[in-house]
């Protein structure tokens, strides 16, 4: 046979016919039964964590919470800055008067009887006489009026103080105040 066919023809011949093999092989013929389903096969590897999804969108604010307990009180800060000045008061009644008791001196729970002689007053001005007690108290102690030459005297009366400094206060009421001391022993 080798001389009848070469090995090159003979090579071609079995390349067309294996190639023809193939090609009725791979035509569309009619399809044939359905075999019966296979097993399942054993389950894969787990796959890789996929990527992290977008945030979700914010939700609604919660109900506010209970007010906590007080803090303790802080220190106290330093002094503030001096406030501004207050107005001027009003100008004062100028004083040109004068008094003196005719007797300061007295023995106590005995009658006080004293004259109070009022000096610089104006003319016809009215007087009052207010007696002032250590502890602060005080209680009216007679009225007069000047004579015109601006002089008024006081006769004043107490059926008896207990022993202590007491001040006798003059107001008049044009020319000013002034006081004189009343010791009772």
């Amino acid at each position: 046979m080798n001389r009848f066919f070469s090995t090159k023809s003979l090579s071609l011949v079995l390349l067309v016919a294996i190639f023809t093999l193939l090609v009725a092989a791979c035509s569309d013929g009619a399809d044939g039964a359905t075999g019966p389903a296979g097993s399942a096969g054993a389950d894969g590897p787990a796959g890789a964590d996929g990527a992290a999804g977008s945030a979700g969108p914010q939700g609604s604010a919660g109900a506010d919470g209970a007010d906590g307990a007080d803090g303790a009180d802080g220190k106290d800060g330093g002094p503030g800055l001096p406030g501004q000045p207050g107005q001027p008061g009003e100008d004062g009644r100028p004083s040109h008067i004068a008094v003196e008791l005719t007797r300061n001196n007295f023995s106590s729970d005995l009658p006080v009887v004293v004259t109070a002689i009022v000096t610089g007053l104006e003319g016809g001005e009215s007087v009052d006489v207010t007696l002032m007690f250590g502890d602060g108290t005080s209680r009216s102690w007679g009225t007069g009026t000047a004579n015109a030459g601006g002089i008024a005297a006081l006769e004043l009366s107490n059926d008896g103080l207990s022993s202590g400094s007491y001040s006798v206060l003059i107001d008049g009421s044009a020319s000013g105040k002034t006081s004189a001391v009343l010791i009772v022993k």
